[in-house]
């Protein structure tokens, strides 16, 4: 005979070591709110153990980013409203911000952690915290004697979340199927709302968690994994796949033959919907040109003797205006200093490109005018120091074959910048256009604007390297050199 207590019995016993380590430790609060369900899903103690690292990280005052990607119906979204509760029963006036994909679902995931905060085993961990009676709606609410006017809030993507700001803030699945996620339109509607508008939101030191299923390279959650992720977790729902040894991540939460029905319903083990929805591999992308894995970079760009800006104005409403610094430093190497990166129109550009000209000497400035006249010149012109080396020129290579041409030279020769999100937005949203643009596989290239400038960029270098210029710019960096070395 098993007398061994639950914790749901020890907590009503009002046991005061397990109180205190339910308080300060998550994977315990979540045994003992649910004991049943989270004993049989030992897997998600590795989620767990991530968000308890996020919260400690908070504490010290450090923000910090969490990935989890998992199979659907594995209890994510479920560990992750106890999180919330765990984290309101601490920091009541710290808001939680919860997004997902559509307005439904942000309802379903508001309730369902109001609804957790009101069992007994949180009212005895979380003694007098609750929520207030007077503000249970789903879109916003607080907890009772907290100072902020919100505590919790949420939306579905696209849906309004100004004048709120977020101590925690997370994503929950922001794609509702794959045909969104594999949608270039949708896709890039979801990624501007979340850099617009989720971002937006999170105050100094905020926690981040971002949870759902992988789809492709560039949906959500891979952006966040290619700009900074301090703790990922990943499981995949058949273990030893394609051999005798197939198992199923937990048979309590999945089991194996379940599991392989899915599969063939899905198209089999090789099928772009199983591989993403349930392994958590992203859908590949052929034919990259300058995958992130192959350009160079660096945390600082060296001090340098000459610079080169190549501008690529928008010609179509839809277009991005792109303009493009490279720097030869004085250790003789090419980098990709700046960045213009958006659609503001050519005034506003041009006033940035004024201030770029303030920040340090630019040798030469070339502007495509290409579909764009002379007036859209003039207009660029009109902002630059009067002495500067600046023209348009038409590009009457085809934009495919300039492509092609430059790539291997930019892998080659030019090195960029290591950017953050939250510190150089423009040059991050550069990166993901040009190291996710294929030549094969076109349907998947929203964009084609800062390969085409950074490829015109690298067919000015490689003429620059044959050139008179270069000569003059060797001599500068050893001038330079001989000077530092006499002081």
């Amino acid at each position: 005979m098993n007398n061994k207590k639950t914790l749901k019995e020890r907590l009503k016993e009002k046991d005061t070591s397990l109180i205190m380590a339910a308080k300060s430790d998550f994977w315990t609060f979540c045994m003992c709110m649910n004991e049943e369900f989270f004993s049989k899903r030992p897997y998600l103690y590795a989620i767990a153990e991530a968000y308890q690292n996020v919260f400690n990280d908070y504490c010290s005052q450090k923000a910090s980013v969490a990935v989890v990607n998992m199979p659907p119906r594995a209890g994510k979204s479920f560990i992750t409203s106890h999180f919330c509760t765990f984290w309101l029963g601490h920091f009541p006036d710290k808001p939680v911000m919860r997004n997902t994909c559509t307005a439904e679902l942000c309802k379903k995931l508001s309730n369902s952690t109001k609804s957790l905060m009101e069992l007994p085993q949180y009212k005895i961990i979380f003694e007098g915290v609750e929520v207030d009676y007077k503000s249970r709606g789903w879109k916003s609410w607080k907890i009772k004697g907290a100072t902020r006017a919100t505590s919790y809030f949420g939306a579905g993507v696209s849906g309004n979340i100004i004048g709120e700001g977020a101590a925690l803030a997370i994503t929950d699945d922001l794609y509702p199927s794959m045909d969104v996620a594999l949608s270039n339109a949708q896709n890039e509607f979801v990624l501007n709302w979340l850099n617009l508008s989720h971002h937006s939101r999170k105050e100094p030191f905020c926690a981040e968690i971002h949870i759902g299923t992988r789809w492709t390279k560039r949906d959500a959650l891979g952006e966040t994994l290619r700009f900074g992720c301090d703790y990922f977790v990943k499981i995949a729902a058949i273990l030893n796949e394609g051999t005798d040894y197939e198992s199923s991540f937990c048979e309590a939460a999945m089991p194996l033959e379940q599991l392989r029905k899915e599969r063939d319903r899905l198209g089999g083990i090789d099928s772009m919907g199983w591989r993403a929805e349930y392994m958590q591999e992203p859908i590949e992308r052929f034919g990259l040109l300058l995958p992130l894995d192959e350009l160079q970079f660096t945390d600082v760009v060296p001090k340098y003797v000459f610079s080169c800006v190549m501008i690529d104005p928008a010609n179509r409403g839809g277009d991005f205006f792109c303009a493009i610094e490279v720097v030869v430093g004085i250790d003789r190497k090419f980098y990709v200093n700046k960045v213009l990166y958006n659609k503001r129109g050519i005034e506003a550009n041009a006033i940035e490109l004024g201030r770029w000209s303030e920040m340090g000497n630019i040798d030469i400035c070339r502007c495509e005018s290409n579909g764009i006249g002379l007036a859209a010149i003039l207009m660029i012109k009109n902002m630059l120091p009067p002495n500067m080396n600046f023209s348009g020129y038409n590009n009457n290579i085809p934009k495919e074959i300039r492509i092609n041409m430059g790539y291997e030279f930019i892998k080659k020769n030019f090195i960029f910048r290591r950017v953050t999100r939250d510190k150089d937005e423009q040059y991050r949203l550069f990166l993901t256009e040009i190291s996710t643009y294929s030549n094969i596989d076109k349907s998947f290239n929203p964009h084609d604007d800062g390969i085409d400038c950074l490829s015109s960029q690298a067919m000015l270098f490689k003429m620059l390297l044959q050139s008179k210029r270069m000569q003059v710019i060797n001599e500068k960096i050893s001038t330079f050199a001989l000077n530092e070395k006499n002081e």
